[in-house]
């Protein structure tokens, strides 16, 4: 009888256990989207654009690029980036609409592997992530706060945020400010091997009562691989769903 109680016991404590890193998590969220200019200003967000420059290092040698990228909640997203690349100068679109992808080089389609196909989904449901707010619905999301760690030699707040048809995010806030200062996620690399990639944010700026990140920096499984300096961005409540249209 003392054991089942005693296994009883451990079971309410584990169970709370549970809860408690799921009520830290939450806590952790929140701050987060006040930090970020709180719920009222992000739920306005339905859609953003993006003009961009930055380097990107492609089979080694860096190159530099300027580009759009814009996306459309809850699955819709497109980049397009004009880069040199050894002198030859090229065009990339990736529009991605809900199980649609299409990717052109210079105005021709380009076959994709379907575990790209299924990274560049990736980056459309990641937009929806980093507004945050969504985070809070828990018929959507399942959040686990786990162990801090160190961003930039500050102290941040890691939470890991799950969701069906979404490979797992792990998303960082600034203990002292809130702000999303990092998120990781999985991807496959140019060999279809999956590694990591990783995102770190700086320079916040308010565009349209939001904060947002005006430098990022990506690696792949640990090594640099783009740096993206948001020049100008365009917050909205309706976005123009044409520029995500795919034949």
């Amino acid at each position: 009888m003392k054991r089942a109680v005693l296994f009883a016991a451990v079971l309410v404590l584990a169970a709370g256990g549970v809860r408690a890193a799921d009520d830290a998590a939450v806590a952790v969220v929140k701050k987060g989207v006040e930090a970020h200019g709180g719920e009222e200003a992000l739920k306005k967000v339905k859609g953003g654009e993006y003009k961009v420059e930055g380097e990107v290092t492609v089979q080694g040698e860096k190159s530099k690029y300027t580009g759009v990228v814009s996306y459309a909640l809850p699955d819709k997203f497109r980049t397009s980036m004009d880069t040199a690349i050894g002198g030859t100068k090229s065009t990339q679109v990736i529009v991605v609409n809900g199980d649609k992808v299409k990717v052109t080089g210079n105005g021709k389609a380009v076959e994709l592997k379907a575990e790209l196909r299924g990274e560049f989904q990736q980056m459309a449901a990641i937009q929806e992530v980093i507004l945050l707010y969504p985070l809070l619905d828990e018929k959507k999301f399942t959040l686990k706060a786990e162990k801090d760690e160190k961003v930039d030699d500050k102290e941040a707040a890691v939470v890991l945020a799950s969701r069906k048809g979404m490979k797992d995010v792990r998303l960082y806030f600034d203990k002292k400010s809130g702000e999303l200062v990092r998120y990781t996620h999985k991807m496959p690399d140019p060999y279809g091997q999956e590694t990591t990639a990783e995102t770190t944010n700086s320079e916040f700026k308010k565009f349209d009562g939001v904060l947002v990140p005006t430098v990022h920096k990506v690696k792949q499984a640990n090594k640099e691989y783009m740096t993206i300096k948001v020049l100008d961005a365009k917050l909205v409540e309706k976005p123009d769903l044409k520029a995500y249209a795919i034949d």
